[in-house]
């Protein structure tokens, strides 16, 4: 049995796969169903379905998918090829699902907002280590309140324990955080999910990227605003939930920072990476 971070239990019984709801409303677990289930059409996962209890929880159960989960130091080159294809493919075939069905896990985050965020942020939130990123960078990504983005259906937590190979098919479960948000933040959070900053070089990272970036624009064409954009609002997100999320899980914040630092000490050439897609 496993609890997730949302308190939510999840286990094995048999051939299947039971998540139990505890906090979550019925409505709010129907959404869920509903969207995993469009998603099985497409090929993604199985079908499955809601059982109520007399304890008031709610349960989502599915038929277990038999296959293994790659770690982030068994990836290579082609990997990076077949990330980005798995993924352009998803953002492709469910974009189409009415986003007024999805709940906002990742809520629709106002751009002015973002920046307003940034703005007030004051220099005692952050170590002496980190001090000095957040404050040259704030600079270079207050021009994204000017830009404005559609909205994307996306799967709001893809990372390489939530896809799972199955003979030569990749299968993506656990759509809780499904929601309605620009696909570029999708794009970059689940390449930065798939890579190890601090055991991988930095040549390795960008090839990486690259490679990755090009094999998901052959299904899901990046517009240009896209590309100018990407590096500066993913930051833009990183450094918000940090400022915002103080009490967060602690290695959720690790990572943030880890991420924060990096494209800081990058940024200009990961931006130019994302040009040459």
């Amino acid at each position: 049995m496993n609890q997730g971070y949302s308190g939510n239990l999840l286990e094995k019984k048999g051939d299947n796969v039971i998540k139990t709801y505890k906090k979550d409303n019925v409505e709010t677990v129907q959404k869920i169903l509903d969207f995993t289930n469009y998603c099985a059409e497409k090929g993604f996962c199985n079908f499955a379905t809601l059982k109520h209890n007399n304890d008031g929880t709610c349960q989502i159960i599915y038929k277990f998918i038999e296959g293994h989960i790659k770690e982030v130091s068994m990836l290579n080159v082609k990997d990076y090829i077949t990330l980005g294809d798995f993924l352009g493919d998803f953002h492709r075939k469910v974009n189409d699902y009415p986003k007024g069905r999805l709940i906002n896990k990742i809520k629709n985050i106002e751009l002015t907002k973002v920046v307003k965020d940034l703005n007030n942020l004051k220099e005692n939130l952050y170590t002496n280590e980190y001090k000095k990123i957040f404050m040259l960078n704030k600079e270079k990504i207050v021009a994204v309140q000017n830009i404005l983005f559609t909205k994307d259906v996306i799967h709001g937590d893809m990372h390489l324990n939530n896809i799972i190979q199955s003979e030569n098919k990749l299968f993506l479960i656990d759509y809780d955080q499904a929601s309605s948000f620009p696909r570029i933040y999708e794009v970059m959070r689940f390449f930065f999910e798939s890579i190890n900053i601090s055991q991988d070089t930095k040549e390795n990272i960008f090839q990486n990227l690259l490679i990755y970036l090009k094999s998901y624009n052959v299904l899901q064409h990046f517009s240009i605003k896209e590309k100018q954009w990407m590096i500066s609002f993913y930051f833009s997100i990183l450094l918000k939930d940090y400022s915002v999320y103080e009490t967060d899980n602690v290695q959720f914040q690790t990572k943030r920072l880890i991420r924060m630092k990096f494209i800081s000490t990058h940024f200009d050439t990961l931006n130019k990476i994302v040009s040459l897609i």
